[in-house]
């Protein structure tokens, strides 16, 4: 319940942003959509392939605030596939140069993940009435900052590869698709 309250936050913050009165500068917003590995998303296993998507408003001649979601499928040698997590967090960036095709850009964020694992219930060895595994759910908040940089291949389709720093995920590496309107 309480992810669906902060979800909903940050969508209607997002939206907020996106009302707002735009001027003459162009690209006043970015859609995008995120490709990239996570280290240390959680204690085990420590690896974390992650998709995911963001939209980011320009408030600014060089700030943009937005929001992303992300989906994690965490690996390693502990499992396999078993255990997802989901990122939820709003952002805001900071662009060095925005009058160029190449836009460099600080990121920071503050967020909620959601984890899922397939564990299994040692119950379930005395009572075979119960189910060998199950989902279980928690929360965690995160922290997250990095650099990264736009790279317009036209007027308004662009790449943008980021690499972050943070507490959970520890390293994040992402190469993004975005479209600016």
């Amino acid at each position: 319940m309480r992810l669906s309250k902060l979800l909903l936050v940050g969508m209607v913050a997002t939206l907020v942003l996106l009302v707002q009165p735009v001027s003459a500068q162009s690209n006043r917003v970015d859609l995008r959509a995120h490709w990239g590995y996570m280290y240390r998303l959680d204690d085990t296993p420590p690896e974390a392939w992650a998709g995911g998507g963001s939209v980011t408003a320009a408030v600014g001649p060089k700030l943009r605030l937005g929001f992303e979601v992300l989906h994690a499928n965490l690996f390693g040698k502990y499992d396999s596939y078993k255990q997802r997590a989901r990122l939820f967090h709003p952002m805001m960036e900071y662009e060095f140069l925005s009058n160029s095709r190449f836009k460099p850009f600080m990121v920071i964020g503050v967020g909620y993940t959601q984890y899922r694992s397939w564990l299994a219930d040692p119950r379930a060895h005395f009572d075979p009435s119960l189910p060998k595994r199950h989902w279980e759910t928690q929360g965690r908040i995160h922290y997250t900052a990095g650099l990264g940089a736009r790279l317009f291949l036209t007027r308004r389709l662009f790449l943008a590869p980021e690499v972050r720093i943070g507490l959970v995920p520890a390293l994040r590496s992402t190469v993004s698709v975005g479209f600016a309107f």
